[in-house]
């Protein structure tokens, strides 16, 4: 009897102890979630879930991976990022729970619009707005984007025209690209203006400057190489630098500005290029990779030659410093976005904007151009929210003789009874650069 109450109590003694143990030697935890872009759902992401698993598993084995997808309903017509946004930090909160331990991470990997969601999620967190998850920023680790059009797009100009052109005649045109959705990624849109003023206004606040050094960021960009030969039609130069959907100075977070005349960059992201198609109708040949479309040999060999994939996983495993990324050689093209507050009697559309070399002399005297033949990449956006704003945007490139990185030029901007300012801005290869002024009536 006495050995049979010992062993009771030795088993209700040792069942603790072996939890504790259990719960001393559990692994943290690492979640990763996969965002799509428009028109998308997880299978854009080829085999990228099962590839990641299993080179991340293998290669650091101090950590517990799950990798989840986040899906979006992108032929909403009447919904925006912003919805998908609330999506997001929904699926999130419930995968992850409530007083995530501090040793537990969490990375973001998103494809095109989906890094417009991710960037209003975390930008709303850090921020502590609405119910956003501003308990979980000390635990986001990497924030990577591919090919993700911060700064607009002209397939997005095109398809959103398209929708109207049928949308008139009666008719529905059949695609899974949300109408609203459109409209925040077009150039000049309201989207653009309160992301890059937010953006502008955020770095002098203290929390989210310190949050975001803590967060390891990471935009890849694409240049289809297959389309070089659409360059001299398309854009008027030697070069097509674009993925066939977002230009290469969108797809780059930081961009340069003027700030009371004084030109200022945002520098937050490391920037990458590498050779793929955004979506490819062929995404298991080499020579037609799509960004985010990781093939099944990724799977049988981590060193595969996609070009993203092993930028991601080695970059998860923080096995590449943010110096050790190089500034891209040989890029030519660069964006102008210019947002123009008027008077209130003022008519927008009499606004004009003229473009010079900063000793105010016609643009043959410098090194950049821009076409005059591709479609959309000039134009203006008249602003939906605010009735004394416009935008206009233009989409240069270097010459192709030039050695130059960077040029100034000068912005003149004029109108009827509108007091005609000369502003200068900084353009860069490879960047987008932001122009924000209040014009003045002129004195009677």
């Amino acid at each position: 009897m006495f050995c049979f109450i010992f062993f009771i109590m030795y088993l209700s003694c040792s069942k603790p102890s072996s939890n504790i143990q259990e719960l001393k030697s559990s692994k943290p935890k690492h979640y990763i979630f996969l965002i799509h872009g428009i028109g998308g759902d997880r299978s854009h992401f080829g085999k990228m879930k099962d590839a990641l698993i299993k080179v991340l598993s293998e290669e650091n084995k101090q950590e517990k991976y799950s990798i989840h997808h986040i899906e979006y309903d992108t032929k909403n017509n009447q919904k925006d990022i912003e919805d998908f946004s609330q999506v997001m930090n929904n699926r999130i909160q419930n995968t992850v729970g409530s007083n995530l331990p501090d040793s537990d991470r969490i990375s973001i990997i998103m494809h095109s619009q989906g890094g417009l969601v991710g960037s209003i999620w975390l930008f709303r967190s850090m921020q502590k707005l609405d119910n956003y998850a501003y308990d979980l920023i000390d635990n986001i680790d990497c924030f990577i984007t591919l090919g993700t059009p911060f700064w607009g797009a002209k397939t997005a100009i095109f398809a959103k025209k398209l929708k109207d052109d049928f949308s008139k005649s009666g008719l529905e045109l059949p695609i899974p690209f949300g109408t609203k959705q459109l409209e925040y990624m077009e150039f000049g849109s309201d989207w653009n203006y309160h992301m890059r003023t937010s953006i502008i206004k955020s770095n002098s606040i203290e929390h989210v400057t310190e949050q975001r050094k803590k967060i390891r960021f990471l935009n890849i960009a694409a240049k289809a190489d297959v389309l070089t030969p659409l360059g001299l039609f398309v854009g008027g130069g030697s070069k097509y630098e674009d993925d066939s959907a977002v230009p290469l100075p969108s797809s780059r977070f930081n961009f340069i500005y003027n700030h009371n005349n004084i030109m200022k960059e945002i520098n937050w992201a490391p920037y990458i290029l590498v050779d793929a198609l955004h979506l490819s109708p062929l995404p298991d040949s080499p020579n037609f990779y799509g960004l985010v479309q990781i093939p099944q040999t990724c799977i049988e060999n981590s060193y595969c030659k996609h070009p993203t994939f092993q930028i991601i996983w080695n970059t998860i495993l923080n096995r590449v410093q943010s110096n050790q990324y190089n500034e891209p050689k040989n890029i030519h093209s660069f964006m102008v976005d210019i947002n123009l507050v008027l008077p209130a009697e003022i008519n927008r559309k009499d606004i004009k904007i003229d473009l010079y070399n900063e000793k105010g002399l016609n643009l043959e005297n410098s090194q950049i151009y821009f076409s005059k033949t591709e479609l959309y990449s000039q134009g203006t956006n008249l602003s939906k929210k605010y009735q004394n704003m416009i935008r206009f945007y233009f989409n240069g490139s270097f010459k192709d003789s030039s050695l130059l990185d960077s040029e100034n030029i000068l912005v003149r901007i004029s109108g009827d009874n509108l007091l005609t300012k000369d502003i200068p801005l900084q353009v860069k290869r490879g960047y987008s650069s932001f122009l924000d002024t209040i014009m003045e009536s002129k004195q009677e």
